[in-house]
């Protein structure tokens, strides 16, 4: 102060001036410093930047849980379950088209859960390519039900494997076609990852593509999905019309897995398409997604 003073008025305002520009400097910088800081951020979890989408797409709403994980809400209803008129390639072993009544709503996670959601629950990532914000894999049905275990005393309950016939009528999201945007493939890019070289390809990172009308990520492609329906599932005609989850079983033999993967062809990431893994088996190509849903 006493140096501007001596400076005399003018000199003085200049000083002032220019402090307060190395200050307005200053701040910009630092400014500068925390955007890039988000901006990486959402670049090495890019489900930062996509899945929180869910909420704005979602008819119904969603809801985040105490992990962090995004669910969002499908509403009840009735759709035809398994291979239409216009399926590509060969019908899927199974039961034909038949009517499912969703009698109540649940929540279905938008994305397929995450290798940091894994290890946040069970302390570890048993991820075969391990990626941050990438779906994990490498875990068999009975790892997954010990997850939803794990989940359930943390949260309070209410988390599960989705039924096939729950996965398929959100993945349908309303839809009677071979896939929810129509019968053709040819807007499949727009919203899966498919079609690559298993050893040259990978997953990718969860909502790294874009969401059905439900607002769920990666219903197509990506990763398999276990469900908790056994392969195949005579039981289901007679005692899952309404799409209920089935009786408690205990993990063994041939399991449903859903949504194809990354090294599949089109025709085989279809709504209906469906396939088979042994409950015991770890693979690169399976995750999951869970449903919540409390009665």
């Amino acid at each position: 102060m006493l140096f501007e003073s001596a400076l005399g008025g003018d000199v003085a305002s200049d000083v002032a001036n220019i402090k307060y520009i190395m200050i307005e400097n200053r701040l910009n910088t630092f400014v500068s410093i925390i955007f890039l800081i988000i901006v990486v951020l959402i670049i090495n979890n890019p489900s930062l930047s996509r899945a929180d989408d869910a909420a704005a797409v979602a008819p119904g709403g969603s809801f985040v849980n105490g992990l962090g994980m995004i669910f969002v809400r499908v509403p009840a209803g009735s759709f035809v379950m398994g291979p239409g008129p216009a399926h590509l390639g060969g019908a899927p072993e199974g039961p034909g088209p038949r009517k499912i009544e969703m009698r109540k709503p649940f929540y279905l996670g938008a994305t397929e859960v995450t290798q940091e959601r894994w290890s946040a629950v069970m302390g570890s990532n048993p991820s075969y390519r391990r990626r941050s914000g990438h779906p994990v894999e490498n875990v068999s049905y009975l790892d997954v039900l010990e997850f939803a275990r794990r989940l359930n005393l943390s949260e309070g309950g209410g988390y599960r494997l989705p039924t096939e016939a729950e996965w398929e009528y959100a993945a349908r999201a309303g839809s009677e076609t071979n896939y929810f945007f129509g019968d053709s493939p040819e807007d499949l890019p727009k919203y899966a990852w498919y079609d690559e070289n298993i050893a040259s390809g990978g997953h990718h990172p969860a909502a790294g593509k874009s969401a059905n009308p439900f607002g769920l990520f990666d219903v197509y492609g990506n990763v398999y999905e276990w469900t908790m329906d056994p392969y195949p599932d005579p039981a289901r005609d007679l005692g899952a019309k309404d799409g209920a989850p089935a009786d408690e079983r205990d993990g063994s033999g041939l399991m449903v897995i859903k949504g194809g993967c990354y090294a599949n062809a089109a025709e085989d990431v279809q709504s209906a398409s469906r396939f088979m893994e042994l409950s015991r088996t770890r693979s690169m190509l399976v995750g999951f997604r869970l449903v919540f849903q409390k009665e």
